[in-house]
Protein backbone atom coordinates (compact mmCIF):
# COMPACT_ATOMS: atom_id res chain seq x y z
CA UNK A 1 0.00 0.00 0.00
CA UNK A 2 2.76 2.62 0.75
CA UNK A 3 4.23 1.92 -2.68
CA UNK A 4 0.83 2.46 -4.35
CA UNK A 5 0.33 5.74 -2.51
CA UNK A 6 3.79 7.04 -3.48
CA UNK A 7 3.19 6.02 -7.09
CA UNK A 8 -0.16 7.82 -7.12
CA UNK A 9 1.36 11.05 -5.73
CA UNK A 10 4.19 10.88 -8.24
CA UNK A 11 1.70 10.35 -11.06
CA UNK A 12 -0.36 13.38 -10.06
CA UNK A 13 2.76 15.56 -9.99
CA UNK A 14 3.57 14.38 -13.50
CA UNK A 15 0.07 15.28 -14.66
CA UNK A 16 0.58 18.83 -13.47
CA UNK A 17 3.50 19.13 -15.88
CA UNK A 18 0.93 18.85 -18.63
CA UNK A 19 0.11 22.55 -18.86
CA UNK A 20 -3.45 23.85 -18.94
CA UNK A 21 -2.87 24.49 -22.61
CA UNK A 22 -4.99 24.82 -25.63
CA UNK A 23 -3.38 23.66 -28.85
CA UNK A 24 -2.29 20.09 -29.37
CA UNK A 25 0.19 20.62 -32.17
CA UNK A 26 3.80 19.69 -31.33
CA UNK A 27 6.27 22.33 -30.24
CA UNK A 28 8.11 24.14 -32.98
CA UNK A 29 11.88 24.31 -32.87
CA UNK A 30 13.12 27.60 -31.50
CA UNK A 31 15.99 29.82 -32.55
CA UNK A 32 18.59 31.11 -30.14
CA UNK A 33 18.20 34.86 -29.64
CA UNK A 34 20.93 36.88 -27.94
CA UNK A 35 20.60 40.25 -26.29
CA UNK A 36 21.84 43.49 -27.80
CA UNK A 37 22.49 44.88 -24.31
CA UNK A 38 25.36 42.92 -22.71
CA UNK A 39 25.66 45.50 -19.92
CA UNK A 40 22.59 43.94 -18.31
CA UNK A 41 24.43 40.70 -17.83
CA UNK A 42 27.37 42.25 -16.02
CA UNK A 43 25.07 43.98 -13.54
CA UNK A 44 27.03 47.22 -13.87
CA UNK A 45 23.84 49.18 -13.25
CA UNK A 46 22.95 47.20 -10.10
CA UNK A 47 19.75 46.04 -11.79
CA UNK A 48 17.60 43.51 -9.99
CA UNK A 49 16.58 40.79 -12.43
CA UNK A 50 13.48 38.59 -12.55
CA UNK A 51 12.72 35.60 -14.75
CA UNK A 52 10.22 32.75 -14.91
CA UNK A 53 11.08 29.08 -15.21
CA UNK A 54 9.73 27.67 -18.50
CA UNK A 55 12.08 24.69 -18.64
CA UNK A 56 9.08 22.34 -18.77
CA UNK A 57 8.69 23.41 -22.44
CA UNK A 58 5.17 24.75 -22.00
CA UNK A 59 3.38 25.39 -25.26
CA UNK A 60 2.21 28.59 -26.89
CA UNK A 61 -0.79 29.64 -24.77
CA UNK A 62 0.92 28.91 -21.46
CA UNK A 63 4.15 30.49 -22.68
CA UNK A 64 2.28 33.71 -23.50
CA UNK A 65 0.75 33.71 -20.02
CA UNK A 66 4.20 33.24 -18.51
CA UNK A 67 5.59 36.14 -20.56
CA UNK A 68 2.65 38.42 -19.75
CA UNK A 69 2.74 37.65 -16.02
CA UNK A 70 6.50 38.14 -15.90
CA UNK A 71 6.09 41.53 -17.57
CA UNK A 72 3.45 42.67 -15.09
CA UNK A 73 5.20 41.32 -12.01
CA UNK A 74 8.52 42.87 -13.08
CA UNK A 75 6.87 46.25 -13.60
CA UNK A 76 5.09 46.10 -10.26
CA UNK A 77 8.32 45.28 -8.41
CA UNK A 78 10.63 47.62 -10.38
CA UNK A 79 12.74 44.75 -11.73
CA UNK A 80 14.25 43.99 -15.14
CA UNK A 81 12.90 40.85 -16.79
CA UNK A 82 15.00 38.31 -18.63
CA UNK A 83 13.96 35.12 -20.41
CA UNK A 84 15.71 32.09 -21.83
CA UNK A 85 16.61 32.51 -25.50
CA UNK A 86 14.97 29.11 -26.05
CA UNK A 87 11.56 30.82 -25.71
CA UNK A 88 9.96 30.94 -29.16
CA UNK A 89 7.79 34.04 -28.73
CA UNK A 90 10.31 36.45 -30.25
CA UNK A 91 10.03 34.84 -33.67
CA UNK A 92 6.23 35.28 -33.60
CA UNK A 93 5.71 38.61 -31.84
CA UNK A 94 7.48 41.93 -31.41
CA UNK A 95 8.50 41.08 -27.86
CA UNK A 96 11.06 43.16 -26.01
CA UNK A 97 13.18 42.57 -22.95
CA UNK A 98 16.32 40.52 -22.54
CA UNK A 99 16.90 36.99 -23.80
CA UNK A 100 19.84 34.92 -22.59
CA UNK A 101 21.40 31.64 -23.71
CA UNK A 102 22.35 30.64 -20.17
CA UNK A 103 19.63 31.99 -17.92
CA UNK A 104 21.14 30.63 -14.69
CA UNK A 105 24.49 32.28 -15.41
CA UNK A 106 22.80 35.60 -16.06
CA UNK A 107 20.67 35.38 -12.92
CA UNK A 108 23.64 34.45 -10.73
CA UNK A 109 22.71 33.99 -7.10
CA UNK A 110 18.92 34.31 -6.96
CA UNK A 111 15.80 33.61 -4.94
CA UNK A 112 13.27 31.05 -6.20
CA UNK A 113 9.71 32.29 -5.67
CA UNK A 114 7.29 29.33 -5.77
CA UNK A 115 3.74 30.10 -6.85
CA UNK A 116 1.55 29.76 -3.76
CA UNK A 117 0.20 26.21 -3.42
CA UNK A 118 1.16 25.61 -7.10
CA UNK A 119 -2.26 27.00 -7.96
CA UNK A 120 -1.78 27.64 -11.67
CA UNK A 121 -5.02 29.49 -12.45
CA UNK A 122 -5.24 31.67 -9.36
CA UNK A 123 -3.73 35.02 -8.40
CA UNK A 124 -0.90 34.97 -5.91
CA UNK A 125 -0.90 38.35 -4.11
CA UNK A 126 2.62 37.71 -2.84
CA UNK A 127 3.96 38.60 -6.28
CA UNK A 128 3.02 42.23 -5.68
CA UNK A 129 5.72 42.75 -3.05
CA UNK A 130 8.76 40.63 -3.84
CA UNK A 131 12.08 40.91 -2.07
CA UNK A 132 14.40 43.13 -4.11
CA UNK A 133 16.84 40.40 -5.09
CA UNK A 134 17.31 38.50 -8.34
CA UNK A 135 14.26 36.24 -8.51
CA UNK A 136 13.13 33.24 -10.52
CA UNK A 137 9.37 32.62 -10.58
CA UNK A 138 8.43 28.94 -10.31
CA UNK A 139 4.92 28.05 -11.48
CA UNK A 140 2.35 28.90 -14.14
CA UNK A 141 0.96 32.25 -12.86
CA UNK A 142 -2.13 32.12 -15.07
CA UNK A 143 -4.26 35.13 -14.20
CA UNK A 144 -5.08 38.34 -16.02
CA UNK A 145 -4.52 40.14 -12.73
CA UNK A 146 -0.76 39.66 -13.00
CA UNK A 147 -0.57 41.85 -16.11
CA UNK A 148 -3.51 44.22 -15.83
CA UNK A 149 -0.96 46.97 -15.07
CA UNK A 150 0.81 46.53 -18.45
CA UNK A 151 -2.10 45.87 -20.81
CA UNK A 152 -1.19 48.53 -23.38
CA UNK A 153 2.46 47.48 -23.50
CA UNK A 154 1.48 43.83 -23.77
CA UNK A 155 -0.80 44.52 -26.74
CA UNK A 156 2.09 46.25 -28.49
CA UNK A 157 4.42 43.35 -27.79
CA UNK A 158 1.89 40.73 -28.83
CA UNK A 159 1.57 42.13 -32.34
CA UNK A 160 2.47 39.47 -34.87
CA UNK A 161 5.54 39.61 -37.04
CA UNK A 162 4.96 40.34 -40.70
CA UNK A 163 5.29 36.78 -41.99
CA UNK A 164 2.61 35.52 -39.59
CA UNK A 165 0.32 38.54 -39.94
CA UNK A 166 0.42 38.32 -43.75
CA UNK A 167 -0.93 34.76 -43.66
CA UNK A 168 -3.81 35.82 -41.41
CA UNK A 169 -4.58 38.90 -43.52
CA UNK A 170 -4.60 36.88 -46.73
CA UNK A 171 -6.87 34.26 -45.20
CA UNK A 172 -9.40 36.84 -44.03
CA UNK A 173 -9.34 38.57 -47.40
CA UNK A 174 -9.98 35.27 -49.13
CA UNK A 175 -13.00 34.36 -46.97
CA UNK A 176 -14.58 37.81 -46.92
CA UNK A 177 -18.20 37.59 -48.04
CA UNK A 178 -18.41 40.07 -50.90
CA UNK A 179 -22.17 40.51 -50.87
CA UNK A 180 -21.93 41.56 -47.22
CA UNK A 181 -19.00 43.96 -47.61
CA UNK A 182 -21.16 47.09 -47.48
CA UNK A 183 -22.42 46.02 -44.04
CA UNK A 184 -18.96 45.57 -42.50
CA UNK A 185 -18.59 49.04 -41.00
CA UNK A 186 -22.19 49.71 -40.04
CA UNK A 187 -22.80 50.64 -36.42
CA UNK A 188 -26.26 49.09 -36.24
CA UNK A 189 -26.29 45.52 -34.96
CA UNK A 190 -29.50 44.90 -36.88
CA UNK A 191 -27.58 45.26 -40.14
CA UNK A 192 -23.92 44.75 -39.29
CA UNK A 193 -21.67 41.99 -40.69
CA UNK A 194 -19.30 40.60 -38.04
CA UNK A 195 -16.74 37.82 -37.77
CA UNK A 196 -16.73 35.59 -34.70
CA UNK A 197 -13.68 33.44 -34.04
CA UNK A 198 -14.29 29.98 -32.59
CA UNK A 199 -11.51 27.95 -31.05
CA UNK A 200 -12.33 24.34 -30.16
CA UNK A 201 -9.91 22.36 -27.99
CA UNK A 202 -10.53 18.62 -27.84
CA UNK A 203 -7.49 16.42 -28.51
CA UNK A 204 -5.71 15.25 -25.38
CA UNK A 205 -8.43 16.61 -23.08
CA UNK A 206 -10.51 13.62 -24.18
CA UNK A 207 -8.02 11.22 -22.61
CA UNK A 208 -9.20 9.47 -19.46
CA UNK A 209 -6.14 10.56 -17.47
CA UNK A 210 -7.02 14.23 -18.04
CA UNK A 211 -10.74 13.85 -17.42
CA UNK A 212 -9.97 12.06 -14.17
CA UNK A 213 -8.20 15.23 -13.03
CA UNK A 214 -11.12 17.47 -13.96
CA UNK A 215 -10.38 18.58 -17.53
CA UNK A 216 -13.48 18.89 -19.69
CA UNK A 217 -14.31 19.61 -23.32
CA UNK A 218 -17.23 21.69 -24.53
CA UNK A 219 -20.08 19.71 -26.10
CA UNK A 220 -22.06 20.43 -29.25
CA UNK A 221 -24.85 22.11 -27.29
CA UNK A 222 -22.46 24.74 -25.94
CA UNK A 223 -21.31 25.79 -29.40
CA UNK A 224 -24.86 25.89 -30.72
CA UNK A 225 -25.94 28.16 -27.86
CA UNK A 226 -22.84 30.32 -28.21
CA UNK A 227 -23.41 30.77 -31.94
CA UNK A 228 -27.05 31.65 -31.29
CA UNK A 229 -25.90 34.37 -28.89
CA UNK A 230 -24.36 36.22 -31.84
CA UNK A 231 -26.89 35.38 -34.56
CA UNK A 232 -29.66 36.74 -32.34
CA UNK A 233 -27.79 40.03 -31.91
CA UNK A 234 -26.27 40.64 -35.34
CA UNK A 235 -27.80 40.48 -38.80
CA UNK A 236 -24.88 38.82 -40.59
CA UNK A 237 -22.42 36.56 -38.82
CA UNK A 238 -19.45 34.71 -40.22
CA UNK A 239 -17.94 32.14 -37.85
CA UNK A 240 -14.22 31.50 -38.34
CA UNK A 241 -13.29 28.15 -36.82
CA UNK A 242 -9.88 26.89 -35.69
CA UNK A 243 -9.65 23.48 -34.04
CA UNK A 244 -7.68 20.30 -33.59
CA UNK A 245 -10.78 18.28 -34.56
CA UNK A 246 -12.47 19.86 -37.59
CA UNK A 247 -14.08 16.53 -38.52
CA UNK A 248 -16.02 16.38 -35.24
CA UNK A 249 -17.23 19.94 -35.72
CA UNK A 250 -18.47 19.32 -39.24
CA UNK A 251 -20.47 16.30 -38.08
CA UNK A 252 -21.88 17.73 -34.86
CA UNK A 253 -22.33 21.46 -35.12
CA UNK A 254 -21.55 23.36 -38.24
CA UNK A 255 -23.32 21.48 -41.03
CA UNK A 256 -26.12 24.01 -41.54
CA UNK A 257 -25.62 27.50 -42.93
CA UNK A 258 -28.23 30.13 -43.73
CA UNK A 259 -28.28 33.21 -45.91
CA UNK A 260 -27.29 35.29 -42.88
CA UNK A 261 -24.88 32.85 -41.21
CA UNK A 262 -21.69 31.47 -42.71
CA UNK A 263 -19.08 29.12 -41.29
CA UNK A 264 -15.47 29.03 -42.47
CA UNK A 265 -12.77 26.63 -41.29
CA UNK A 266 -9.07 27.33 -41.01
CA UNK A 267 -7.20 24.45 -42.61
CA UNK A 268 -3.50 23.88 -43.16
CA UNK A 269 -2.27 26.64 -40.85
CA UNK A 270 0.15 26.27 -37.97
CA UNK A 271 -0.69 27.33 -34.43
CA UNK A 272 0.84 30.80 -34.81
CA UNK A 273 -1.15 31.52 -37.95
CA UNK A 274 -4.37 30.20 -36.39
CA UNK A 275 -3.88 32.52 -33.44
CA UNK A 276 -3.37 35.49 -35.76
CA UNK A 277 -6.48 34.49 -37.74
CA UNK A 278 -8.60 34.38 -34.59
CA UNK A 279 -7.13 37.65 -33.35
CA UNK A 280 -8.49 39.42 -36.44
CA UNK A 281 -12.08 38.48 -35.58
CA UNK A 282 -14.49 40.88 -33.89
CA UNK A 283 -15.65 38.52 -31.13
CA UNK A 284 -14.71 35.09 -29.78
CA UNK A 285 -16.25 31.81 -28.70
CA UNK A 286 -13.65 29.81 -26.79
CA UNK A 287 -13.95 26.33 -25.39
CA UNK A 288 -11.12 25.47 -22.98
CA UNK A 289 -7.40 26.06 -22.85
CA UNK A 290 -5.02 28.99 -22.87
CA UNK A 291 -4.69 29.14 -26.67
CA UNK A 292 -8.36 30.07 -26.96
CA UNK A 293 -7.92 32.41 -23.98
CA UNK A 294 -5.31 34.41 -25.88
CA UNK A 295 -7.32 34.38 -29.10
CA UNK A 296 -10.12 36.08 -27.16
CA UNK A 297 -7.83 38.55 -25.40
CA UNK A 298 -6.14 39.60 -28.64
CA UNK A 299 -9.40 39.94 -30.55
CA UNK A 300 -11.18 42.01 -27.92
CA UNK A 301 -14.93 42.37 -28.40
CA UNK A 302 -17.36 39.99 -26.72
CA UNK A 303 -15.98 36.69 -25.42
CA UNK A 304 -18.00 33.61 -24.47
CA UNK A 305 -16.27 30.83 -22.55
CA UNK A 306 -17.31 27.33 -21.46
CA UNK A 307 -18.73 27.55 -17.94
CA UNK A 308 -18.38 23.83 -17.13
CA UNK A 309 -14.58 23.84 -17.07
CA UNK A 310 -13.15 22.44 -14.91
CA UNK A 311 -15.27 19.63 -13.51
CA UNK A 312 -16.38 20.55 -10.01
CA UNK A 313 -14.86 18.87 -6.94
CA UNK A 314 -11.77 17.65 -8.78
CA UNK A 315 -8.01 18.13 -8.50
CA UNK A 316 -8.09 20.76 -11.27
CA UNK A 317 -11.02 22.69 -9.80
CA UNK A 318 -8.93 23.29 -6.68
CA UNK A 319 -6.25 24.91 -8.86
CA UNK A 320 -8.63 27.28 -10.66
CA UNK A 321 -10.23 30.49 -9.48
CA UNK A 322 -12.45 31.51 -12.39
CA UNK A 323 -12.59 35.14 -11.27
CA UNK A 324 -8.80 35.30 -11.50
CA UNK A 325 -8.51 33.30 -14.70
CA UNK A 326 -11.31 34.79 -16.83
CA UNK A 327 -11.53 38.60 -17.17
CA UNK A 328 -14.71 39.91 -15.53
CA UNK A 329 -16.23 41.18 -18.78
CA UNK A 330 -16.12 37.74 -20.41
CA UNK A 331 -19.40 35.78 -20.42
CA UNK A 332 -19.75 32.27 -19.01
CA UNK A 333 -22.06 29.94 -20.95
CA UNK A 334 -22.88 26.33 -20.15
Amino acid sequence: MPFVFVALVFGIKLFWNYSIESHVEPLYTTTTITTSSPSYFTHTDNTTLITIDVSDKRRLGNLMLSYASLLGIAKRNHMKRVLSSAVSLKKIFHTSGMFADNINKVMGSHHRYQERNQWGCRYDPGTGNLAHVNTKLIGFFQSWRYFENVTEQLRREFTFRKEVQNVADNFHNSIHIQEWKDYRELGSKSQQYIKVGIHVRRGDFLYARFQMLGYTVADAGYFSRAMAYFTERYARVQFVVCSDDIGWLEQNIFAKQTSDTRVTFSRGHNQFEDLAILALCDHTIMSVGSFGWWAAWLAGGTTLYYKNWPEEHTWLSRKVDKKSYFPPEWIALS
